[in-house]
Parts: structure tokens; C-alpha cells; sequence
């Protein structure tokens, strides 16, 4: 069985519209509202006068909520989806995969590196940071919510980055982070390195937590996001990728997050992100009967 979790969260991001994304989905798609189950925000008193880690109690509070409908999902024999809300949310989607899969795989498809910490960030948008925690690098209030369970660098795919800040690669290249850029995919051909990536993650691991951000994609495409990148992949370049992903490992979690309604037009981004759940709902079925 597939469970749907969504959680609108906006302050890793500190962009207006990711709050909006349930409001959005409920009125396009009734028939879905009844099986998604709605993580609210869990807002906590901050410091403000900390600007590198903007809004982290609040964040890492929901984090842990998510976490553990995660965990309770997949403890039930289930394989959840999580809808967002910004990529920070990523910290509790795999800290509660890691309560049951020590060696996980990561598959991370996203413009962005998402390997910034408190020391390194220009922003201090935490959904620039929760890769980087899920390795144990930046701070406590991130690395360690719901549980002190890492993710090991190795066992790590950066798919299609085309917007990485010099802190980040830096820690990439210390934690030995494998990392397939867009201009190197776009130079190798997408068929090819999509290859190169799973076959690195198979000698790893069996079991793959996969990580979509909606700004993988070709803004010129998919613009309902809150931080575009000129360039990406197409929309069926990405189904292909989910096709090998679920056909090569055990999927234990994944989500789809980034979606910004006050950014999309005509509802392409909620339609496309929908595509992509119900193809996910269809290839899981098939594979492992759920």
C-alpha cells in the first residue's frame, strides 16, 4: 500500500506560496484529499537575531513529525510518499527511513546540492542544508532530530545540480559525494549516466530512498517552484529515471517536494507533480503488490 503525506512547509525555503500546496491539491484533486494525510506545521519560538539558520526550531519540530509518520508507514508495511512543502522536509523523511534501513541508499534529483551548513550558507535557508544533515554535517538541531541515524556519503546520488554554491562543493568533494551535474549528464547523454548513477547506488545498496525536487525540472516546463534554475531535465527524462529507480531497487521512501502554486501557471506544476504520484502508485503496484 501507498501512503500519501504531505506537509506544507514554507520556512526552509523563507519563499511565500509552499504553504498554499493542500489548498491547491484539495480543490483540483477532491478525490485524492481523503488519502493524503496533512502534517500542520509545528511552529516553535525562534531567535531571530541568528540569521544562518533561519526559523530551525520550527523546522526541525516538523522534521520530527514527519519523521515519524514516515516511520509508522513504513513499520506498517508501506511505502509513503511525501508531498511538500520545501526540501527541508527531506530530514525527516529519511531520518524515519533510517529507523528501519541502516544502509539506505539516496537518490537526491535536484537542481540544488542541498549540502550547505550554518557555517556555509549565503541564505540561511534550512532547504539548503538537510543533505548535509543527513550525513551528520551542520547543526545538532538538524543532524540529530528524531534520531542520531546517518546516511553514509557513499551511499549518495546528486542527480542533475546546475546551481552549486562553493561551500558545497567543498563538502561534497570532503564527504565523497557522488555527483552527476546537468552539463555533465547533458554532455554524456541522460540514458548513459542514468546507467552510471544506479548501477554506483546498487554496489551500495538494495534499498533506495528517492528524493525528487520539482526544480529538477526545466523551469521553462514546470515554473511552480520556488527556486528555478535555467536549464533541467524534461518531464519524461524524469519518469525514465523513477522507471530504472523502481525497477532496481527496493524503494523504501520518496518524496516529491518544491511545489510553490504561487509560482505555476495553470496548474502544470500540481498536475505534473500528481503525474508523477499516480506513476509512482502504478510502477510500486506492480513490483511489489501493494
Amino acid at each position: 500500500m501507498i501512503d500519501l503525506i504531505m506537509c506544507p512547509l514554507s520556512y526552509g525555503a523563507d519563499k511565500a506560496g509552499l504553504e498554499h500546496g493542500p489548498t491547491q491539491l484539495m480543490g483540483r484533486y477532491p478525490e485524492l484529499a481523503g488519502r493524503i494525510r496533512f502534517i500542520s506545521i509545528a511552529r516553535r519560538p525562534e531567535n531571530f537575531s541568528s540569521s544562518n539558520l533561519k526559523f530551525v526550531n520550527t523546522i526541525a519540530s516538523t522534521c520530527s513529525i514527519v519523521a515519524e509518520a514516515i516511520s509508522f508507514s513504513i513499520s506498517e508495511g508501506h511505502i509513503p510518499i511525501l508531498l511538500g512543502g520545501d526540501h527541508a522536509l527531506a530530514m525527516g523523511s529519511v531520518k524515519g527511513a533510517l529507523d528501519h534501513y541502516e544502509d539506505i541508499a539516496v537518490l537526491w534529483v535536484d537542481a540544488h546540492a542541498d549540502m550547505n551548513t550554518h557555517e556555509t550558507t549565503h541564505s540561511g535557508n534550512i532547504h539548503g542544508m538537510p543533505l548535509a544533515a543527513l550525513m551528520g554535517y551542520g547543526h545538532s538541531k538538524l543532524v540529530d532530530l528524531h534520531n542520531k541515524n546517518r546516511i553514509m556519503p557513499s551511499n549518495v546520488v546528486l542527480f542533475g545540480t546546475r546551481d552549486v554554491e562553493e561551500g558545497e562543493n567543498e563538502l561534497i568533494r570532503k564527504a565523497g559525494v557522488k555527483e552527476f551535474p546537468y552539463v555533465e549528464i547533458s554532455e554524456a547523454g541522460f540514458d548513459a549516466s542514468v546507467d552510471r548513477a544506479i548501477e554506483y547506488l546498487k554496489g551500495r545498496s538494495k534499498y533506495l530512498h528517492l528524493s525528487i525536487d520539482l526544480d529538477s525540472l526545466d523551469p521553462e516546463d514546470i515554473m511552480g517552484v520556488s527556486t528555478p534554475v535555467a536549464g533541467g531535465f524534461k518531464v519524461g527524462q524524469l519518469l525514465s529515471l523513477i522507471r530504472r529507480a523502481t525497477s532496481s531497487f527496493e524503494i523504501t521512501s520518496i518524496d516529491i517536494v518544491e511545489y510553490n502554486p504561487l509560482h505555476d501557471r495553470g496548474e502544470i506544476t500540481l498536475d505534473t507533480m500528481i503525474m508523477l504520484v499516480r506513476t509512482l502508485e502504478k510502477l510500486l503496484a506492480e513490483r511489489y503488490s501493494v
